[in-house]
């Protein structure tokens, strides 16, 4: 298991020349999450807080 000071580097192109990268703390007593679906959460909350901005003004 990893000491909790310990981080990786994941990262994902997207479509539209942009890429997403997510700096993320290892170890702990959660669940296994993969990758792609830590980048797929980050992606759906900056979309939602997106909509909010939008929908605030």
């Amino acid at each position: 298991m990893a000491d909790s000071d310990d981080f990786r580097i994941i990262s994902r192109d997207l479509e539209d020349d942009r890429r997403v990268i997510v700096v993320v703390k290892t170890g702990g007593d959660g669940p296994e999450v993969s990758d792609d679906e830590i980048i797929d959460k980050m992606l759906e909350r900056s979309r939602d807080q997106q909509l909010h901005a939008v929908d605030d003004e």
